[in-house]
């Protein structure tokens, strides 16, 4: 907790717990959903409170890497992939 006057470095990620929800219908035109693939929790014993990128980073690319597989595609089939906030530190 930040209220005891703890400082943390500009490096220092922010994490939330969230969810999100679609409606989802038999049938229409426009959007869909054509696949999904669950992630699953990844621990490779990361214990610095001030980089929780470095704890999330792998389990979303065993997730990605996961879809990528299951579905037979690749990277360059899409415009956009988007995680939540994994660190910018040595990033361009």
């Amino acid at each position: 907790p930040l209220e005891y006057g703890g400082q943390r470095p500009p490096t220092a990620q922010w994490t939330v717990t969230g969810a999100g929800s679609a409606i989802v219908g038999l049938g229409g035109s426009g959007v869909r959903i054509a696949d999904v693939t669950i992630g699953c929790i990844t621990d490779l014993g990361i214990n610095d409170t001030n980089n929780m990128g470095a704890a999330m980073a792998p389990a979303a690319a065993e997730t990605l890497t996961a879809y990528f597989k299951d579905t037979q595609s690749k990277p360059n089939d899409f415009d956009l992939i988007i995680t939540g906030d994994l660190g910018s530190v040595g990033a361009d």
